[in-house]
């Protein structure tokens, strides 16, 4: 039987918050960001279009990852990886690198956000799922509504480097709520221990 904890939720959402924030914060500068390595502006079309098969793909991959590990024990490298990106966006110098980094970020990017998804469908009761993907889901708009304006200011007055860095804090703080807090004290069915379960 899934227990619910309200602990478990607040850490959950709170790293949901966190990671969307740091990947708003970039989302208005990213566009100018690719533009430096490309020689026309279509190529950066190309691009969003490369990172967008990295989402589908990456999406697809996760099923198969997460019948293997823990959940919490992935979300919480995901989360590592997904500071560390935003760390290498500065020592960019050419294109090859940025696919490759946009292809690390994506993919990690997209783990943290299907296994919160997961981790917030086992953490409430049956009868409660419905309102708790809504809020969450609430939060993860929330961020999309402050991040770039705060992305987009914070870009302007102290360039693209700091922007990348500054993202970074967020999915750091995101990083640090689950390894000081660890949220899932669940129950759960012997079967599914492995796949849950720490």
């Amino acid at each position: 039987v899934v227990l619910y904890h309200p602990l478990l939720n607040f850490a959950i959402i709170s790293v949901m918050f966190l990671v969307t924030f740091s990947l708003t914060i970039v989302a208005p500068i990213i566009p100018l960001f690719m533009r430096q390595f490309v020689s026309k502006d279509a190529f950066v079309g190309y691009v969003f279009s490369f990172n967008s098969v990295i989402l589908i793909l990456s999406a697809l991959v996760m099923d198969v990852v997460l019948k293997r590990v823990s959940k919490v024990r992935f979300l919480k490298v995901g989360l590592f990886g997904y500071f560390v990106s935003f760390l290498f966006f500065p020592l960019v110098r050419n294109l090859p690198q940025l696919l490759a980094l946009s292809f690390v970020r994506m993919f990690l990017s997209t783990a943290v956000i299907v296994t919160l998804g997961l981790l917030i469908r086992e953490s409430v009761k049956k009868s409660g799922i419905g309102k708790a993907e809504g809020f969450f889901f609430m939060v993860l708009n929330l961020a999309w509504l402050i991040g770039p304006v705060v992305g987009g200011s914070f870009a302007g007055e102290f360039g693209f480097n700091w922007s990348f860095v500054f993202a970074s804090v967020f999915s750091l703080l995101a990083f640090v709520v689950i390894m000081v807090r660890n949220p899932y004290v669940m129950h759960v069915p012997q079967s599914d221990h492995d796949h849950i379960m720490e």
